[in-house]
């Protein structure tokens, strides 16, 4: 196996981060292999090793990075929102579903084999999703937004949200919009207590 220098070794991370978004966005997690993503950036398959754990190490990586690049897209619209609780939190909660469900990185969470592969190998980072939605909701009770309620009761009320987009179909295609517009006002007017 060739040693990389400080340098390379950079660089490779850059490229596998890049590489690997336009291949899991082509072929998804589970059908993702080692030997196309090495192949991307010229390495051998055991160099893998020095950089990732796995492939869905990876994948992780370059979510994260995607859901801090949207959280930054939209930071001055979240911050112009703070005088008005219930529609900052409100397009908080729409706009990360809207995310989750037109991004081609984060929707191959929405495809229940891959979410469970993910989960199934990787509990604790699922844990760090989970708890990077609680500091959200922590720093709204700090705020004096939400209700004063269990901080993973409402998060989870959050995420029961978000599992709303595996029954798209069976909710129908035509109503699915319009009811999680309800669902979302039904929600914010219940964990909001401050007025807009």
């Amino acid at each position: 196996m060739k040693a990389f220098d400080d340098e390379e070794k950079k660089f490779i991370v850059q490229q596998l981060l890049i590489k690997g978004k336009e291949i899991f966005k082509q072929y998804g997690i589970k059908k993702t292999t080692i030997r196309q993503l090495v192949k991307s950036v010229d390495i051998a398959t055991g160099s893998f090793y020095l950089f990732f754990d796995s492939k869905e190490e990876l994948y992780f990586q370059i979510f994260t990075n995607e859901i801090k690049e949207e959280i930054e897209k939209n930071q001055e619209i979240m911050t112009s929102l703070t005088d008005h609780p219930k529609k900052m939190v409100k397009f908080i909660i729409g706009n990360f579903i809207n995310v989750m469900e037109n991004n081609a990185i984060l929707n191959k969470l929405l495809v229940w084999e891959e979410n469970t592969l993910l989960q199934y190998k990787f509990s604790s980072r699922s844990k760090e999703m989970r708890d990077f939605l609680i500091r959200f909701v922590q720093e709204w009770q700090n705020m004096n937004i939400l209700i004063d309620i269990n901080t993973e009761v409402l998060a989870g009320s959050i995420r029961a949200l978000l599992f709303l987009t595996y029954h798209k179909e069976g909710i129908g295609d035509l109503n699915y919009k319009e009811s999680l517009d309800l669902l979302i006002d039904s929600l914010v007017n219940q964990i909001v207590i401050k007025k807009d």
